[in-house]
């Protein structure tokens, strides 16, 4: 049973990832819905 236990470690480590990186993304989505990227026109190249 000892490789049931290491299993079942490594997935809740993978899983505890995956919400953290799941917070960052929303975290991210909140700060750009807050401060919008302007995009700078492109300049077109000799002309």
């Amino acid at each position: 049973m000892i490789w049931m236990e290491q299993y079942t470690d490594k997935r809740l480590r993978e899983l505890q990832q995956d919400v953290i990186r799941n917070r960052w993304h929303t975290i991210e989505l909140e700060v750009g819905c807050d401060f919008p990227i302007i995009r700078c026109p492109l300049v077109s190249k000799g002309g």
